[in-house]
């Protein structure tokens, strides 16, 4: 092999050792690397078992659907005919504890709220009475509107909390279709 030939041959065997070496530090980057969360919880330290009663209220009807534990702890949903569906009511509190959202804003004097669907209040609100007597109160932004994602409110927090639909279309579909067995 001429000298031409071995130096071309070096100078491939460093750019594989730089690339492969380069590769190996990226990978380990990446791995020590902690990723931001796509979502959140709206309540991070809320248990199923901390939850009393949860209450979902559509606010134009006044339509309601309301569960609660009973003296053993059981979930009921007294307000209605029938008895609730034996899983239904952990269901809902675990949807509640999971609620989830993906950024805030803080509502500052420029923002109106009937941008976010708020005219002047929510169209549906959701409370939670916790075990140690507190409550929690969300109330949704127009949730007719098509967006994958719209607006609520969380207690007095001077904060709008951009959530996806789903686990919120969940419990507003008790209002239509409540999860209880006829007597």
């Amino acid at each position: 092999m001429n000298n031409r030939g071995l130096i071309i041959l070096v100078v491939i065997f460093i750019g594989l050792f730089v690339a492969v070496f380069l590769q190996n530090r990226q990978i380990e980057q990446d791995a020590q690397a902690t990723p931001e969360p796509i979502m959140s919880r709206v309540f991070p330290d809320l248990a199923v078992l901390d939850i009393q009663a949860i209450q979902v209220r559509d606010v134009r009807t006044e339509e309601s659907f309301t569960i609660a534990r009973d003296a053993d702890g059981q979930w009921t949903a007294p307000a209605v005919e029938g008895e609730l569906i034996e899983r239904a009511g952990t269901g809902i509190a675990q949807t509640i504890v999971l609620l989830p959202f993906t950024r805030t804003i803080e509502i500052t004097n420029e923002i109106d709220l009937v941008d976010f669907g708020f005219d002047p209040f929510g169209y549906l609100l959701i409370q939670v009475l916790l075990s140690n007597g507190e409550e929690h109160v969300i109330s949704i932004g127009n949730p007719l509107q098509q967006a994958p994602e719209f607006y609520i409110l969380v207690d007095q927090i001077p904060v709008l909390y951009t959530a996806f639909r789903q686990p919120y279309d969940y419990l507003a579909s008790l209002l239509d279709d409540p999860p209880i067995v006829e007597n």
